[in-house]
């Protein structure tokens, strides 16, 4: 869970950077922040656009121990 405080940091982060990912290895999950989703979304692909990147969590998880 977010705290109030620091989901407000990542909204003010999602207006000058974009995207932020929130990736949580334990429970292999990433949320991705952005100015389109400054709520932020459970995502399977970390993307961004300059440069272009699509990183697959899969690929991350992959390296971790089994949980």
């Amino acid at each position: 869970m977010i705290l109030p405080n620091r989901q407000g940091c990542i909204k003010i982060l999602a207006n000058l950077t974009d995207p932020i990912w929130l990736i949580d290895p334990f429970d292999r999950k990433a949320l991705s922040y952005s100015k389109q989703d400054p709520v932020g979304k459970l995502v399977d692909l970390l993307t961004t656009e300059s440069p272009r990147l699509e990183i697959p969590l899969e690929s991350l998880w992959k390296f971790l121990p089994e949980p």
